[in-house]
């Protein structure tokens, strides 16, 4: 971060330098537009992480100033034998790809030999009652951070396949027999959360 203000603060002295010697119109317009453009974004940051003006600005500019709840989990539920329908109601705060996750409890399983073949994930997003927004899991990935240890399952960004800040409803269905997935890898959950947007 540090780095990154140095850089402008070495442009502007250098624009700055040049404008002194020249003294042209020109010159000075690039100063200030080089001087004003960064302070404008800046300031409209967290007003486009929220896809309120500029979302692409707001995309770039999470991957620079992270809001401190950025990667909390907007829902979660535990994986249910005998229940295959999970519905959430949230909220989504920022712009750019989120996912829906299978998260195991086992931090030892080894989450490439899970078998996926047989794992079919169909998710709905409404808003008052209408559907705006359906995928079914294709390939599904595996992954261990952080986080824990999953299946990275379905992905959708914002605010291209749903509003923001406004209240949803997420209708995930699981179509396998949850109770045999239980007693194969252990406690899972399902989490609905922020992810990356490289």
């Amino acid at each position: 971060m540090t780095g990154f203000f140095g850089l402008i603060v070495l442009c502007l002295v250098l624009l700055f330098l040049f404008w002194l010697k020249t003294r042209n119109k020109f010159s000075l317009g690039i100063l200030l537009v080089v001087l004003f453009l960064p302070l404008i974004m800046l300031i409209l940051t967290k007003s486009a992480q929220q896809g309120k003006v500029f979302p692409h600005w707001g995309k770039l500019s999470l991957l620079i100033f992270k809001p401190k709840d950025l990667w909390q989990p907007l829902a979660q539920a535990e994986l249910i034998a005998d229940k295959n329908i999970y519905e959430f109601s949230l909220i989504h705060k920022y712009v750019g790809n989120h996912s829906l996750d299978i998260i195991f409890a086992d931090e030892d399983i080894d989450v490439w030999q899970v078998e996926t073949k047989d794992l079919l994930i169909n998710l709905k997003i409404l808003e008052d009652g209408r559907e705006i927004f359906a995928k079914k899991a294709g390939y599904i990935g595996c992954f261990s951070g952080l986080i824990g240890k999953g299946l990275y399952c379905i992905k959708y960004s914002l605010p291209e396949d749903a509003p923001i800040n406004k209240r949803l409803k997420m209708e995930i269905e699981i179509n396998i027999d949850i109770q045999s997935f239980i007693n194969q890898y252990g406690h899972a959950k399902i989490v609905i959360k922020k992810s990356s947007d490289l």
